[in-house]
This record gives structure tokens, sequence and C-alpha cells, in this order.
């Protein structure tokens, strides 16, 4: 037990003093513009040689530079690869352990290493998760729209999650233009189309309104559902008609977004098929036609809250509800 608690001590001791070299290194670099840092570098020359203070610095780095932007980014980016860390992320990314694997595109994102962008974009397919997910990631971080080549082939599917954080990467880069959204829209992938529709929206692509137009009528209820979300942000004059068409026969959780959409840019001539739909018994989708109709037109709606059906659960509970929303 004494052994053992002494090299615990004795390794306490020696993180310490190796977390104090790393933080005086990586605060010459970003405070003080590299002053010091050839002696700091002397200093952990025969340190790199180990393992443990490898992954230490190299955290240290990472954290640093996803804190900072501008000048400190790059000179850490110097430091990086001044202290050739880059040649052991090379080899992890080699690696046939997949977290290791993916612990290295992910670094190579961070650091922005566009040299390692071909190794990266071959794992944008890859089986595994996490590697796929990091390495889409990251060949957007390296460059830009022109990574999501990567949809052309991609036979493995996209999470949500993972679809906002692209979303989110490319939000860093001024958008110039989409090469291949039309072959994304076709794909067998839903996963690449749903994504593609949502590039569509995001970026207000008034001009692929007629390709968006097709995947309404696609067998998958998600795409469909995604098709209606773009189409509303794209719509143009037909598309409140559009939506009536094809109320009746999409499935409940579409119907759903349709009425939500109609919100924004239905006219006084969806509300008679509004009113009709009251009719149904289910209560959400009851409150959300009777906010439709109150936000496309309130005199309708106020001869709906007159009417003697507004008088009977549940459309009295709903009525009083929307009124108080309008209110706020």
């Amino acid at each position: 037990m004494l052994v053992i608690l002494l090299l615990k001590n004795i390794n306490r001791k020696k993180y310490i003093r190796w977390t104090s070299i790393c933080n005086n290194i990586i605060n010459n670099t970003v405070y003080f513009d590299n002053k010091g840092i050839e002696q700091d570098k002397k200093r952990i020359k025969n340190l790199l040689v180990l393992k443990t203070f490898r992954k230490l610095i190299t955290n240290k780095i990472l954290l640093a530079t996803k804190s900072f932007s501008g000048n400190a980014s790059e000179s850490l980016k110097d430091l990086y690869l001044q202290l050739k860390l880059d040649k052991y992320v090379l080899k992890n990314i080699d690696a046939k352990n997949w977290h290791i694997k993916a612990k290295a595109i992910q670094e190579i994102g961070v650091m922005k290493l566009e040299g390692m962008q071909d190794k990266v974009y071959k794992n944008t397919n890859h089986k595994n998760d996490l590697v796929r997910a990091e390495s889409q990631i990251t060949i957007i971080r390296l460059t830009g729209f022109e990574g999501l080549k990567f949809l052309d082939t991609l036979t493995q599917p996209i999470s949500e999650w993972y679809q906002i954080i692209l979303l989110r990467e490319l939000s860093h880069f001024t958008y110039d233009s989409f090469n291949g959204i039309d072959i994304w829209l076709k794909s067998k992938n839903n996963s690449v189309v749903i994504f593609a529709l949502k590039l569509i929206d995001e970026y207000h692509l008034f001009e692929l309104y007629n390709e968006v137009l097709l995947c309404i009528e696609h067998q998958s209820e998600k795409i469909r559902q995604q098709a209606i979300k773009t189409i509303a942000k794209i719509f143009n004059s037909t598309t409140p008609s559009l939506f009536i068409n094809i109320f009746d026969k999409e499935v409940y959780a579409n119907k759903l977004v349709i009425a939500i959409a109609l919100q924004e840019i239905g006219t006084d001539n969806e509300i008679p098929f509004l009113i009709e739909k009251l009719q149904t018994e289910n209560i959400q989708l009851k409150t959300i036609l009777t906010r439709t109709i109150a936000k496309i037109n309130p005199n309708q709606f106020e001869d709906i809250c007159n009417n003697s059906i507004s008088n009977h659960y549940p459309m009295d509970l709903i009525v009083k509800q929307i009124k108080e929303e309008i209110t706020i």
C-alpha cells in the first residue's frame, strides 16, 4: 500500500509539473507572441517522446485552439506543427481501433491540417458511426461547401443530430453554390435526401422549387415531411393550394406540419377547407387548425368563437387558449 501511495504521489507531482510546462508554452504562444517559446521547446524536447506527456500537451493545445480564433489560433497551429505532433495524428488516423481513428480525425479538424483532407475524406462513409461523423465534420471544416461532395456516394445514414452539426459547421463559411444537389435529392440514402432538403431550406434556394416538389410524393414519410417544411420556406403562390391537395392523404404527423406551415403562407382561400377539417376528433390537430385560421384571418376566428360549437368541449378550451395567445 505504501509503495502504491508513493507511486501515486510521484505521478501526481509529475503531472502537476508537466501541466505547468504545457500551460507556460501555450500562454507564451497566445499572449506573448511566441516570446521565449524556443526555450520552452528545448525544455520539452525530451518529454515529447513520452506518450503520456505528448497526449497532455496535445489536449492542451486542442482545448486552447477551440477557445481562441484569429492570430492566436494560427499561433497555436504553428506550435502544434513545430512540436511535430502532426506525425502522431497521421499515424493514428490509420489505427484499427475506431476510437483512436475518430479522435485523430477530430484533431485534424480542430487544428485544420489541410494536407490530410484526402485521408479524412476516405472515412466519410466509414462503417463506424463516430468515425464517419467526425470525418464528415472535419472535411467541412477543411474545405467548406466543397466538402459536401461526400454526399454523392454516401451509403451510411447521417443522424439528425449530426445533420444539425454539419449545418452549423457550414455556417462558418460564406455560401457560394451547391454542386450536385439534384443528385442528392435523388439519392437512395434517405438521410442524404433529407439533408439536401435542409440545405435548400437553410440557404433559400428558390430555384430548386420544382426539384423539391418531386419529394412531396416520396415513399418515405420523413422525406415528405422535410419536403413540406422546405417548400414552405421557398413557397410561391401555388404552394398553399398544393398543401390542401395533399392534406387528406398524408399521415398524421405530416398533417400537423402542413397546418403549421399554412399559418405563415396560408390565404383566405384555404379557410373553408381548414374549417371543414375542424371536425376531426384529434384535439392536437383541432387546436393547430384553429390557430392557423386565427393567424390567417382573425375575423374568421371570431366567427368560430361565436359559433355554438365553441361552447362545447374541447372547442371551448381551444378557443379560450388561442384567445389568450392572441392577447399576449
